[in-house]
């Protein structure tokens, strides 16, 4: 689940909703914005996926739901198309993808007419397989990343399909861990919303605190409590690594969903306000931290590799780059994990002003 902050559109009244499909709509993106279109992949690739499997080139965007058309990407169905995959190989500048690549280790996908899309074939395996052509090597998915093992067989098909014509920008758990957000910058952020809308704030301005009293929460901060609340039940095992507090989830360590479910509900976990406040640090911000490392790459460092794709002879050969930014633990990444921090600050307090006017926006139109 996730924590929907207050004022998020929940009608299509409210919000611009595309009856596409989340496939389809990349289709129609790519081809639209072609070679420009830049996508932070944030969840698992089961959507770029799909539409490599619907890709035609042929213009049509499927009737705008490609479900309708065929089963998930996770089946894995062989495609009819000589070449597929054109318009998104064509379209798409950049993909930037939250996890880990196999380096050397050799990995080699089949574009042949009737070959299983993102079928991937070890070194081992390619002496008994006939030798098709053209073939090109490219760094496989590393499963230890969360969101690449979600959907494994949709990381192999986008990382097969995608490398050596789109350039690919992965950004590794490691890098992730080396920065936190801590509950000072939420509250500027909380102070940036107020000063835009007094509303954001759960108290209001009518009462002034006392000079002992903690700050009045604001959106921010309590979008950060109701995320944290669902990673603390979900994982409690990896929220007390990642974000330690005086206040365990209940006396022997099990999470309220965990005791709830064996019968052991009894056990009492301690109020939401006495955890949350035990926490300084609110965030490992893998999003955000994922667009600041494209945009600032000199921030980082970074391991690049390059695939070619060999075709005709060398006369079309393609070149694209695969950046690996904390793809190790013993290389994280983040040389200076304080700018880092400050830059990506920065970069939030921007979207955050960005979003305040925007809403402004809407509620004057709505209001007109």
């Amino acid at each position: 689940g996730c924590f929907v902050p207050e004022g998020t559109p929940s009608s299509a009244k409210e919000a611009r909703i595309s009856p596409r499909s989340a496939g389809s709509l990349i289709l129609r993106l790519a081809r639209v914005h072609q070679g420009r279109l830049v996508i932070f992949a944030i969840a698992p690739l089961s959507p770029l996926a799909d539409a490599l499997l619907h890709d035609d080139d042929s213009g049509s965007d499927h009737g705008g739901d490609l479900a309708s058309s065929s089963s998930s990407s996770s089946s894995c169905k062989a495609t009819t198309h000589d070449e597929p995959t054109t318009t998104l190989r064509k379209g798409i500048r950049a993909l930037c993808i939250q996890g880990q690549a196999h380096r050397g280790v050799s990995a080699t996908t089949y574009d042949n007419a009737g070959s299983c899309s993102g079928e991937v074939v070890r070194s081992s395996e390619c002496a008994s397989r006939p030798p098709p052509s053209p073939t090109r090597p490219y760094l496989p998915p590393d499963f230890a990343a969360f969101n690449l093992r979600e959907d494994r067989k949709a990381a192999e098909i986008v990382f097969s399909k995608l490398q050596g014509y789109v350039h690919f920008h992965l950004l590794g758990k490691h890098a992730a861990y080396r920065v936190h957000l801590d509950r000072k910058d939420f509250r500027r952020w909380d102070r940036i919303l107020a000063e835009s809308s007094p509303a954001s704030f759960s108290t209001s301005s009518a009462s002034s605190p006392s000079l002992s009293s903690p700050p009045p929460e604001g959106e921010m901060t309590r979008a950060a409590r109701g995320n944290l609340g669902i990673f603390r039940e979900g994982n409690p095992g990896l929220f007390a690594k990642l974000y330690p507090t005086p206040f365990p989830p209940d006396s022997d360590g099990e999470s309220a969903g965990k005791a709830a479910r064996d019968g052991s509900h009894q056990r009492r976990q301690p109020q939401r306000a006495d955890w949350f406040e035990g926490i300084e640090t609110l965030s490992h911000p893998y999003d955000a931290l994922l667009v600041l490392s494209f945009f600032k790459r000199q921030l980082f460092d970074c391991v690049e590799e390059v695939t070619t794709t060999r075709s005709n002879g060398g006369a079309n050969d393609r070149a694209a780059s695969v950046v690996l930014i904390g793809n190790a633990e013993a290389s994280h990444g983040v040389p200076n994990a304080s700018r880092v921090h400050d830059e990506m600050c920065a970069m939030i307090a921007d979207g955050v002003r960005r979003m305040a006017a925007a809403s402004h926006r809407s509620e004057a139109s709505i209001n007109d």
